[in-house]
């Protein structure tokens, strides 16, 4: 299982997998502090630790379609795990590692920002936490019922649909993803990549397999998040977020929760393809920030508690 967070990911892994996992994700975190000046903080926890400091985690998974399964958590110990990794982060401890080792094949973020819909629709990133651990469950469930209700069902609301799907076959586009890929300016890949990108415009319209796989995209797009937190992506309009964030903001006066919520013009996506049959997954967030916008809120909400 694993949780993607906007700003930062989780993963839950058998032990025997740990110290490759930490030496592939040091390198990440070096790479990536190297070529785009971001400052990732890598370290694990074993769940028995979580367990022992009075935290819970309750995994199940739903199969939201027949090509996509999620892994929900509830419970607060990841988030008690992530806490405690970020704060006691020491970068003199984790060794260099050789960065040219880093593998990132299959990581694509190709297609151009989307556009709701509806042009009377906004992009909404929402971040709801539950404010007693043991009501959780309960209060997830009458947020997503109140959501469905407002918003309609999860294919309704997904800020993904196929027509709206447009490749960005630009230089800078592609310049981009070569530095976050391989972190160097390479003609060959720059040209390579290019070329793929622009021909993929006349395969997804023209060929079977490109159709069959853009029909798939939206339902295997990622929007939906239960990590001891609800983060979700969705759109609607400006009455149904209205009618949302007023039922949220009752929930919050009655001590129930604490929620950020950011909305947007456009939702943007990044892709892990291993195949382009069903070996493929993609992250969706919103432009202008996103889930970390929406986190900021929450967090200022958090601070003014303290």
């Amino acid at each position: 299982p694993y949780f993607f967070g906007g700003d930062g990911a989780t993963f839950l892994i058998h032990e025997s997998y740990l110290q490759d996992v930490l030496r592939a994700l040091d390198t990440y975190r070096i790479h990536v502090d190297k070529n785009l000046s971001l400052s990732l903080r890598v370290g694990n926890m074993n769940v028995s630790d979580i367990l022992k400091n009075g935290y819970t985690i309750k995994i199940a998974k739903s199969k939201l379609n027949k090509f996509l399964t999620v892994p929900i958590i509830l419970g607060n110990g990841l988030k008690y795990a992530e806490s405690s990794i970020k704060d006691n982060f020491d970068e003199a401890e984790h060794l260099l590692t050789d960065t040219s080792k880093i593998n990132l094949k299959g990581m694509e973020c190709r297609w151009d920002e989307i556009a709701p819909k509806s042009q009377d629709n906004k992009v909404v990133c929402l971040l709801v936490n539950s404010v007693h651990e043991d009501s959780q469950s309960a209060l997830y469930s009458d947020i997503l019922n109140m959501i469905t209700m407002l918003f309609g069902s999860l294919k309704e609301r997904t800020p993904i649909s196929v027509n709206r799907l447009k490749l960005k076959a630009t230089i800078s586009k592609i310049r981009k993803e070569m530095i976050a890929r391989i972190g160097e300016n390479k003609m060959t890949y720059l040209f390579k990549h290019w070329i793929v990108t622009y021909m993929g415009s006349f395969y997804f319209k023209y060929f079977k397999e490109g159709q069959e796989y853009l029909s798939k995209v939206s339902l295997l797009s990622d929007t939906i998040m239960i990590d001891g937190s609800l983060n979700m992506v969705m759109e609607g309009n400006v009455q149904q977020i209205e009618r949302l964030t007023n039922y949220l903001d009752l929930l919050e006066k009655e001590g129930k929760i604490t929620y950020g919520i950011h909305t947007t013009y456009a939702s943007v996506m990044s892709c892990y393809v291993q195949d382009r049959k069903d070996n493929h997954i993609h992250f969706v967030d919103g432009t202008e920030g996103g889930y970390t916008s929406a986190a900021i809120i929450y967090k200022s909400k958090l601070a003014a508690l303290s």
